[in-house]
């Protein structure tokens, strides 16, 4: 079993619907192939460097899987006849790897995406509290000059 590793441009209009259902096809085609996806991130849309069949923008699709490399023409072929698909590229990461190896890493990747929600969560009252009390003290202060001239004051 290979590591690999494909991103694709789709059309940029298209929903969020959409691109998932994008995502769905091209797990379940690495799927009944034997594959197994690691992981499947949307990277947004974004400007392209150049036009691509007259699409100024696109929306970007990372599917990182292992498999055979039956597995790649099959996924290339069915992306090759998709009219959403704008572009795509398969890039092989690694030979030979074992199926432990992929578990831990799904399973070191589900830890880390629960503790970036909770980062979030926890800095961002911090913040609010922070300028709360930066605004209570400027309304203490008065007028501009009364909080310039304190500011004089402690230096």
């Amino acid at each position: 079993m290979n590591r690999y590793e494909i991103v694709m441009v789709a059309l940029s209009d298209l929903s969020k619907d959409d691109v998932d259902g994008l995502i769905e096809r091209s797990s379940a085609i690495i799927a009944n192939m034997k594959g197994i996806v690691v992981k499947a991130e949307k990277w947004g849309t974004r400007k392209l460097a150049y036009r691509i069949r007259k699409q100024p923008r696109g929306t970007y699709v990372l599917i990182d899987f292992a498999g055979e490399s039956a597995v790649v023409n099959e996924l290339e072929r069915n992306l090759k006849f998709d009219d959403e698909v704008l572009r795509f590229q398969t890039i092989k990461k690694a030979d030979a790897v074992t199926l432990e190896e992929i578990e831990k890493e799904i399973a070191g990747s589900k830890k880390e995406e629960k503790i970036q929600e909770v980062k979030p969560l926890t800095a961002a009252p911090a913040k609010e509290a922070e300028k709360t009390t930066q605004t209570a003290v400027q309304g203490d202060a008065g007028s501009g000059e009364a909080a310039a001239s304190e500011k004089k004051g402690e230096e």
